[in-house]
């Protein structure tokens, strides 16, 4: 990888579509990236369906549970854990979220460069979501990526966004949604194992 493509990953607009257990956790992972770079050089934005959620996530961020006994997960959210006991950690993570495609093109200063399409599969067949996902990309040069569980999903990206790049990909995070110890006021998710994630091609 060139410096100049490492250069234009530390300056990519990325969208995180859906705010479920895996969208909160990559959302969380590259926010967290992006608060130690230069500031809003990598921006993450996620686009929510629910407007509560999305405002709960602007005002307080997403609370992740980390088992920190676990090495790889330890890793990945570069957690102390000396004492080598099992532990539950809790990372606090400010995050940007809205429900609407325009409000998070602006709170990216623009189009997409990748969308990360993390919702149920099924949603996937539906013509007015599609066209959501449509409008947060970079209609030049942006792709939409399904990390979707099932099968079919490249399909439906390629039925229903023709002329946009597109690809998929298979994620072996886990991870779910969990009551936070704040009640309401804080959206939490629990992250379970930390795995690969492997994205085929891009179809033009």
């Amino acid at each position: 990888q060139s410096e100049r493509d490492r250069e234009r990953v530390r300056r990519m607009r990325i969208a995180v579509a859906g705010a479920g257990a895996l969208g909160l956790v990559y959302a969380a992972r590259l926010s967290r990236l992006a608060a130690t770079l230069v500031p809003d050089a990598l921006r993450v934005c996620v686009l929510s369906s629910v407007d509560s959620k999305a405002e709960t996530l602007r005002r307080h961020g997403c609370e992740v549970h980390v088992a920190a006994d676990d090495e790889q997960l330890r890793s990945a959210w570069r957690l102390d854990n000396r004492s080598g006991r099992q532990v539950l950690q809790a990372v606090q993570v400010p995050m940007r979220c809205w429900t609407r495609p325009e409000d998070v093109k602006q709170e990216l200063g623009g189009g997409a460069d990748v969308v990360l399409v993390c919702v149920k599969s099924f949603v996937l067949e539906n013509v007015e979501y599609m066209s959501r996902l449509r409008q947060l990309v970079c209609p030049e040069s942006g792709v939409i990526v399904s990390l979707c569980n099932g099968l079919g999903n490249l399909e439906n990206l390629e039925a229903h966004l023709k002329g946009t790049m597109t690809a998929a990909g298979v994620s072996y995070d886990a991870a779910h949604i969990v009551a936070s110890p704040r009640g309401a006021s804080s959206v939490a998710v629990a992250h379970h194992s930390c795995g690969s994630t492997v994205i085929g091609a891009v179809n033009p």
